[in-house]
């Protein structure tokens, strides 16, 4: 597997025995904008916690926003002089100084909707929503809540199929199958759900096998073992790439003490899913 590390996606934060505090800056799109924050002397001193910037959704504006967050802790710096020097930057159009709702509580609430690429919008389901939803709907509704989650999930890897043929490809060119798995299986590490690694291919679409460490769906389990929402992803992925019906059988998970997470894709016999 490709070496990996964490990542946060800083949308709010804990942190009582810190002195946070949170800005939104607007600025100008331009080379050089980004090193000349990071040279105002007051921010030297602080902590920086988060800095995010993210162009790609505002570039026909001419204008991006990013989120800085900072630890001001034993820094002998005045919050609102920072503010004052970052409105004081070349580049720099506004800039806010984030409210404190509670002592070392910072949310980012500048900021929405949230976009993964321009026009592309995303929500972030936390683990605990998650688990509740995967394990509320099979406690409540058994077989019948797997075989809902199953066909969810095909829908979903039907659907990230289409949007690479309608998005992707008439910017990219025409890829093959496997190519295109290849990028969807980075864009599934890069959203958070797992690591993938394709341990066997086959150009007629049986017999692939897919190797996921990390499966968020499998690694929530508590009460239920086995997936069925990500392996309805799968199964939905390669139907819609070999034009068949696929079914992506679990052969290890986490939830049953496997180390990692395999999945095989087979044919639908009837009844079969």
């Amino acid at each position: 597997m490709v070496n990996s590390e964490p990542i946060g996606i800083l949308r709010f934060t804990l942190s009582p025995k810190r002195e946070l505090y949170s800005y939104k800056v607007v600025v100008r799109h331009e080379p050089g904008i980004v090193s000349r924050i990071c040279t105002i002397p007051e921010l030297k001193k602080v902590d920086v916690q988060h800095l995010t910037y993210a162009p790609i959704s505002f570039k026909k504006r001419g204008r991006v926003s990013l989120f800085l967050v900072a630890d001001f802790k034993d820094s002998n710096v005045d919050p609102e002089a920072l503010l004052e020097k970052l409105k004081a930057t070349e580049g720099v159009l506004d800039a806010e100084l984030g409210r404190v709702v509670f002592p070392g509580l910072i949310i980012d609430d500048f900021h929405f909707p949230i976009y993964l690429m321009k026009d592309y919008r995303a929500v972030i389901v936390d683990q605990g929503t998650l688990s509740g939803m995967l394990e509320g709907v099979r406690d409540e509704m058994g077989p019948a809540g797997e075989a809902f989650l199953y066909h969810q999930g095909f829908d979903a890897g039907r659907m990230a199929v289409d949007y690479w043929l309608s998005e992707m490809e008439p910017i990219i060119g025409v890829k093959t199958r496997r190519e295109i798995w290849e990028a969807i299986s980075r864009m599934i590490k890069a959203l958070g759900w797992a690591s993938i690694e394709t341990l066997n291919w086959s150009d007629d679409g049986i017999g692939i096998r897919i190797r996921a460490d990390g499966l968020v769906e499998c690694q929530l389990l508590k009460r239920h073992m086995g997936s069925h929402m990500f392996r309805g992803f799968i199964s939905g992925i390669f139907s819609r790439l070999f034009g068949k019906e696929l079914l992506a059988k679990e052969v290890k998970c986490v939830s049953k003490g496997d180390e990692y997470c395999e999945f095989l894709t087979t044919e639908v016999f009837v009844g079969e899913r």
